[in-house]
């Protein structure tokens, strides 16, 4: 399914993330969005262009994926902001 998440930007940074047995830095974007917090891997957002407060939008790819036997929702980033 896609669609577009919408909140207040809150934060970018990065996640270190072990890949291959390589450690790999990953961007994380923070939004505030439905009254909490969010953190949004994958996604990366351009400080120059967005500024903390700004509200954005992001096109995400969202899939129903089971992992362990357990059911979770995996969101994935169609472009950059």
């Amino acid at each position: 399914m896609i669609c577009k998440v919408s909140g207040m930007f809150l934060e970018r940074k990065l996640r270190e993330k072990e890949v291959d047995g390589k450690k790999e830095f990953q961007p994380v974007v923070v939004l505030y969005t439905d009254g909490e917090a969010v953190e949004f891997p994958g996604f990366d957002i351009d400080p120059d262009k967005i500024k903390v407060g700004q509200t954005v939008e992001l096109d995400c790819s969202i899939k129903a994926k089971e992992w362990q036997g357990r059911t979770y929702l995996s969101i994935r980033p169609l472009a950059s902001v």
